[in-house]
């Protein structure tokens, strides 16, 4: 038998040739590791921007319906704010941040949209319709 046949292994290949197996085997691991860390980094960046985006939508209404759009009167006890009726005027000139909208909806659906949107149960002032008070962000 000729002692360089292709199918023999000389002493120590079979060593080299498991652990080089061994080694892709390893690589492979920690990529797949790698790259699964860094997608659910990713998933959790873009869903804590959409629950930031989300609670800003809900602070911006919270203010309007309590305080920037509510209708007001004087008192002898100062000035009150009647929260969830709103006042027209006061809507309209209300400072809304840029990107930003808000409007009164008494029925089907508003033009006002957006990224993260919320509506809160309202009342006009003097008319006494119902209807929502519909805030959107950016």
């Amino acid at each position: 038998m000729n002692s360089s046949s292709p199918f023999r292994h000389r002493k120590g290949q079979a060593i080299a040739f498991d652990a080089s197996f061994a080694a892709v085997l390893a690589l492979t691991v920690v990529l797949l590791g790698v790259s699964a860390v860094s997608t659910v980094a990713e998933n959790a960046a873009q869903h804590q921007d959409e629950l930031s985006k989300q609670a800003k939508a809900i602070a911006l209404a919270d203010y309007l319906i309590k305080e920037g759009a509510a209708f007001t009167e004087g008192s002898s006890y100062g000035t009150i704010a009647h929260t969830h009726e709103i006042d027209e005027g006061r809507l309209r000139a209300a400072s809304i941040p840029r990107g930003s909208c808000a409007e009164f909806i008494s029925q089907g659906r508003g033009f006002c949209s957006g990224a993260a949107c919320v509506m809160r149960p309202a009342v006009i002032h003097g008319s006494n319709e119902a209807g929502y008070l519909h805030v959107c962000i950016e």
